[in-house]
């Protein structure tokens, strides 16, 4: 969703943040946002990576909101389980995988895997990502960065 705050605006009432242009419903009643939302993505297949935590989560979860079918790409097969069961009490259908994003073949075994679910694939959210090392950006060594950014 697109947020505008026209010049000269004062941030009060919450409405100043949506441009009524854009997004009128929203601008009328911004708690009644989740209605525009809701199954705007039915039939749709989405793969998010980094689903297991955090942004990738929280984005598996609202596309499941909006209707779409979701793989959650994580790492780790108990954080994978975690949000697929978080995905489905919420009323969403959800396939759970691990794959380390950085090797060709588990991440071509986890395409074909959802292919062979889902028949279809829509939406590609790329969240996953590492740590790095936790430091001062000053002591960060360039073998250190290169492992953040391969």
């Amino acid at each position: 969703m697109y947020c505008f705050v026209p010049r000269g605006t004062a941030a009060r009432t919450g409405r100043e943040f949506i441009g009524p242009w854009l997004f009128p419903a929203i601008a009328e009643n911004p708690m009644q946002a989740h209605t525009l939302f809701k199954d705007s993505l039915a039939g749709k297949v989405a793969l998010v990576t980094g689903a297991g935590s955090g942004i990738g989560k929280a984005t598996a979860k609202l596309f499941a909101y909006a209707g779409a079918r979701v793989a959650i790409l994580t790492h780790n097969q108990a954080e994978a389980e975690a949000a697929c069961l978080e995905v489905r009490h919420g009323g969403g259908e959800a396939l759970g995988m691990v794959a380390d994003v950085s090797s060709y073949e588990q991440m071509q075994q986890s395409i074909n895997r959802l292919g062979e679910a889902w028949g279809q694939l829509d939406i590609v959210v790329s969240n996953a990502g590492i740590n790095g090392l936790w430091a001062p950006i000053e002591e960060i060594g360039e073998a250190d960065w290169e492992k953040t950014f391969d």
